[in-house]
């Protein structure tokens, strides 16, 4: 790995980490978020569901329904996940309440593990109480607004259980839910 690739891999966990600790602020989209693509979207976000959250203007977040069928090591039962197409060669953790010092909070009920040690650590202590991610998603300022505004997702509240749910159905009914709660 080059000096610059490791740079800039360790600037964006920095960058993913500052996010966590932002503060939260009154409008919707300054707290953590459950996506729902609209049935019309296509192409890598079609049918996915994306636990997003704030990072000043911008979001990042994982798709929680795409498993990859690679897994990390022999001791995994689940698959690694596609998280998204940024860093997609980096493995990231979710994993359900405290890490014990691994990692830093991701929303109510989720922590994230972003660096190789915290990995390794999980894949020793608990490797089948996380979900492994390959990459994340960001959006730019203003971009997940500018989705949102022209349909591309339904917006519900973060719901930290999804990311260990059946991915096979996870995206009909996220989506059978809000259109019950649009009623």
């Amino acid at each position: 790995m080059t000096c610059k690739r490791l740079a800039w891999i360790l600037t964006a966990a920095a960058l993913l980490f500052a996010s966590l600790s932002a503060s939260a602020q009154p409008r919707a989209l300054e707290r953590p978020l459950t996506l729902v693509a609209a049935p019309a979207m296509e192409g890598l976000y079609r049918e996915t569901v994306i636990l997003a959250v704030p990072s000043g203007d911008e979001h990042l977040g994982f798709i929680l329904n795409r498993p990859t069928g690679q897994r990390l090591d022999g001791r995994t039962l689940e698959p690694v996940y596609f998280g998204g197409p940024m860093l997609a060669d980096v493995v990231f953790a979710l994993v359900p309440g405290d890490t014990e010092g691994l990692g830093v909070r991701f929303c109510d009920g989720l922590s994230l593990v972003a660096d190789a040690a915290g990995i390794r650590e999980l894949l020793q202590r608990r490797p089948n109480h996380v979900r492994f991610f390959f990459g994340f998603v960001g959006w730019k300022p203003g971009e997940l607004a500018r989705e949102i505004d022209a349909g591309y997702w339904t917006v519900r509240e973060a719901d930290a259980p999804l990311v260990f749910d059946d991915p096979e159905r996870l995206w009909a009914r996220q989506l059978e839910r809000a259109r019950r709660a649009a009623r």
